[in-house]
């Protein structure tokens, strides 16, 4: 079907756009949420983190039979069963307080929402000429960042004027809503003539994974960007509350100018990677650096309380979307044939390390409050990401020597 870039805009990238804002606003969201899931299921720390974890758990092994099924039944089909998947997660949610139920319930969505980014550039390839690609992939992550700034202060309104159940069902109708959306006005598309198979995928993957250069730019931003998502998904009002003491009214307005920061940082990563180009900087040089000022602002934040705490975490929140440049980094490296592969690769060890690290911070701060107090307790669990990042530098630096001899 030929269709106008001006109508194929409209009628093919809006919508996918809506879904990606969804899927923004889905991860991000328990951030304000935490006060109201703590309540309604009475759970430990670790309980809460194992809890919010099945999200990610899901995503990332989801990416795995993604590439397969997008290649083979196209991005429209794909994302449309997805969305309905993920709407269902969120009834079932809006509709217990059991702990468990809910835990399915999240792991249902993050399987809905795994291919909103990877359907949206699919989309993008197939319907739009090879030079709008970069912008029209640029103004999808912007309406990514409109996701997160919804996740703020208008989800904590929600919750807080209309309660878990109604909040949690009407996003699960609007998610299928959005599901019908894309099946219904989204034209379909040409698919891969030659089948590939979840086989050929695994076997692609493996050797994705056996690659050092691979390695050495998902340990660079496995450091910092699973590490904050960890945190700003489920851990970042808690530490507000307990370790800086700040009132809710704050706190709100704090996660809004964390959110506009986050959306700030995504629009500036093209920038960044033309100011590098332009002075032949490998990038991953750049993200390098940004892990050792992340690390010092991290100390900072750990040993030396005050009332500006806020400022700190708006500038993680800055610094921690500019690795979204590695996969621009690794489809430069990787043949054509090959960089979709490494992307998905790359999400897998991403979100898999969202869920370690998420639930492994909740068994700290369960763990050491029978030793210490609830807000040492947060300071001693928020030392995790800063070993992780640590010993990814130092790998990343081994690794970068090997491949350099």
């Amino acid at each position: 079907m030929q269709v106008t870039f001006k109508k194929a805009f409209f009628i093919v990238f809006l919508p996918f756009a809506i879904a990606f804002i969804l899927s923004c606003l889905f991860r991000t969201m328990n951030a304000v949420l935490v006060p109201t899931l703590l309540h309604l299921t009475q759970a430990t720390p670790s309980e809460l983190g194992l809890l919010n974890a099945t999200y990610f758990l899901a995503y990332a092994l989801f990416q795995i039979p993604l590439g397969t099924l997008l290649d083979n039944y196209g991005a429209r089909k794909i994302q449309s069963v997805l969305f309905i998947i993920g709407g269902l997660g969120l009834l079932l949610s809006g509709v217990t307080n059991h702990i468990g139920v809910i835990a399915i319930g999240h792991a249902l969505l993050g399987i809905g929402m795994s291919g909103g980014l990877m359907a949206a550039f699919k989309m993008i390839v197939q319907w739009f000429p090879s030079e709008k690609i970069p912008i029209l992939n640029g103004i999808m992550m912007t309406f990514g960042g409109i996701g997160i700034l919804l996740s703020a202060t208008p989800t904590e309104y929600l919750v807080s004027h209309y309660g878990w159940k109604v909040l949690n069902i009407s996003f699960g109708i609007f998610a299928i809503c959005v599901a019908a959306l894309i099946y219904l006005v989204v034209p379909e598309t040409k698919v891969a003539t030659e089948k590939s198979s979840l086989s050929k995928q695994l076997k692609a993957l493996s050797e994705i994974f056996k690659s050092k250069y691979f390695w050495s730019i998902a340990l660079i931003t496995t450091s910092v960007l699973p590490s904050f998502m960890a945190i700003h998904g489920l851990w970042i009002e808690n530490w507000l509350q307990t370790v800086s003491n700040a009132p809710q009214s704050k706190i709100d307005v704090y996660l809004v100018i964390m959110a506009i920061a986050m959306t700030i940082s995504l629009l500036s990563t093209g920038y960044i990677a033309r100011v590098a180009n332009h002075f032949k900087i490998p990038l991953e040089n750049i993200l390098a650096f940004l892990v050792v000022i992340y690390i010092a602002i991290e100390l900072v934040l750990i040993t030396a309380q005050s009332n500006y705490d806020w400022i700190w975490w708006v500038l993680l929140s800055l610094i921690s979307q500019i690795f979204n440049l590695s996969y621009a980094v690794l489809t430069q490296h990787f043949q054509k044939t090959h960089s979709g592969r490494a992307n998905t690769a790359l999400n897998v060890v991403v979100f898999s390390s969202v869920f370690v690290i998420q639930y492994l911070i909740g068994l700290i701060v369960t763990a050491s409050n029978h030793y210490f107090d609830l807000a040492t307790s947060y300071k001693v669990s928020f030392m995790l990401p800063v070993l992780i990042q640590a010993f990814c530098l130092g790998v990343f630096f081994r690794l970068k020597k090997e491949l350099t001899v």
